[in-house]
C-alpha cells in the first residue's frame, strides 16, 4: 500500500503485524518506513530505534530511515550519526549522501553540503535525480519533497 500512496493503510497494515509480532525487527523497521513517508516522523524513529533493539545486528538501511526521520522533525544535528554509521558501513550510500547533504545544507554548513556532494559523483559519476525523486515518491508532504530536492538542486544536482 505504501507504493501506492495509500499511507494510512500502510500504517495500519504495519502496526497489525507489529502487534502480532512485537518482537520481529523487519516488521517494526516497515512500519518505521511507512510512517516516515507518511509524514510522521517522530512514529518513525521511535519505531525504527525498537528494530534496532530487537535485531542488534539489522541492515544498514535501517540507519537510513532513522537519519531521515530526524531531517523531517528538524533535529539536523541528530542526522549526522545514524547517517555516518551508515556510510562506514556502506561507502557510497546515496541516500545518506544526500540526506548528510540536505541536512548540513539546513545547517549552513554549505561547505560539508557541497563535500557530500561530490563523495556522491566520486562513488557515483552517472547518478541523476531523477532516480532517487521516484524513490521518494511515495512521501505524503509533497512540500517537502519539493523543497528537499530544491535543495539538492541548488548544490549542483541534475
Amino acid at each position: 500500500n505504501l507504493l501506492l500512496g495509500k499511507h494510512d493503510e500502510a500504517i495500519a497494515e504495519g502496526e497489525r503485524a507489529v502487534a502480532l509480532n512485537p518482537n520481529h525487527a523487519d516488521n517494526a523497521a516497515n512500519l518505521a518506513c511507512s510512517y516516515v513517508m507518511g509524514s510522521r516522523p517522530a512514529d518513525a524513529a521511535a519505531t525504527m530505534r525498537k528494530a534496532m533493539r530487537a535485531s542488534p545486528v539489522y541492515p544498514t538501511w535501517y540507519l537510513t530511515i532513522l537519519g531521515f526521520a530526524h531531517y523531517l522533525m528538524g533535529e539536523y544535528d541528530a542526522v549526522d550519526a545514524p547517517m555516518n554509521l551508515a556510510l562506514q558501513r556502506s561507502p557510497g550510500y546515496v541516500d545518506c549522501l544526500l540526506f548528510l547533504a540536505v541536512s548540513h545544507h539546513a545547517r549552513g554548513r554549505m561547505d560539508d553540503a557541497r563535500a557530500q556532494i561530490a563523495e556522491l559523483r566520486r562513488h557515483h559519476p552517472t547518478f541523476k535525480l531523477e532516480s532517487f525523486e521516484k524513490q521518494l515518491s511515495v512521501m505524503k508532504d509533497k512540500e517537502r519533497k519539493a523543497g528537499f530536492f530544491k535543495v539538492l538542486r541548488e548544490l549542483g544536482l541534475e
